[in-house]
């Protein structure tokens, strides 16, 4: 009735309601009819060129005390640059024999690649529950991706072990408490093989905290850095935590 009403009062003055009125009042409905809990996981496919992927997610940004059970923006976005053979992105990744993603979480970034290319997908995260739903994404999907934990913290051997050709990730970017520990991780990979490529991608939530970010990739990493905005295409992306199309500009940092 609200949304008729609004309607109905524009209708004379060649006006009409705003786009981000309607996702409001349907995050509204969801809510009251999602009683006291939170909303059920669900399965969800992703179309890339018509070609379909399927993730077992959250439909929200925080469960079980982390943020890797839902797939993020930067992750959609780069996945559908993956796709793009025009993209360098696309290029670097069709030339490596081997794929680490940090951060991978559903494993959206990380399955791309596997089903586009030969190269060997290892999809990283930390968190066990996290670990188990890419186990889960992988196999729903037959994919031959390897699913590996990765503390950035203390487990700069496995990297020592995988020497990537090319690393992604998405929105890792949002904690200065990890900033050290990435950019360690970082530098181990550019150290096993000086050709690496390393692509990051996210959304700037917070200027200071990305601000900061770039502040110590440039200190600490000795190698080319280049830094691009990316608009986001807000018809096809959506924010995981409602139905809201964003207007967000993300970033990508290219390392090598």
């Amino acid at each position: 009735m609200l949304i008729s009403k609004l309607e109905s009062v524009l209708d004379g003055d060649e006006m009409e309601v705003r786009q981000e009125i309607y996702d409001a009042f349907v995050d509204a409905l969801s809510l009251s009819k999602c009683g006291d809990g939170p909303p059920q996981s669900s399965y969800k496919t992703y179309y890339y060129n018509q070609d379909p992927l399927t993730l077992y997610e959250d439909q929200t940004t925080i469960s079980k005390g982390t943020t890797g059970l839902v797939t993020w923006i930067s992750a959609q976005s780069m996945a559908r640059d993956i796709y793009n053979p025009d993209t360098k992105l696309h290029k670097h990744l069709a030339s490596a024999s081997k794929v680490l993603e940090l951060g991978a979480g559903c494993g959206l970034v990380s399955m791309v690649v596997s089903k586009l290319f030969n190269s060997t997908v290892y999809a990283t995260d930390v968190d066990e529950n996290v670990l188990q739903r890419l186990e889960r994404n992988v196999n729903l999907n037959n994919l031959s991706t390897r699913v590996v934990g990765l503390d950035w913290f203390n487990d700069r051997d496995v990297v020592t072990n995988i020497i990537p050709d090319v690393v992604v990730a998405a929105d890792v970017v949002y904690d200065d408490y990890l900033f050290s520990p990435l950019l360690t991780i970082l530098q181990e990979c550019l150290r096993m093989n000086h050709q690496c490529k390393i692509y990051i991608r996210g959304v700037i939530r917070n200027e200071r905290t990305y601000q900061k970010f770039i502040s110590m990739l440039r200190e600490d990493i000795k190698h080319d850095i280049n830094i691009m905005q990316i608009k986001n295409e807000c018809t096809q992306i959506r924010n995981p935590a409602s139905n809201n199309r964003l207007n967000e500009d993300m970033y990508e940092v290219l390392i090598g």
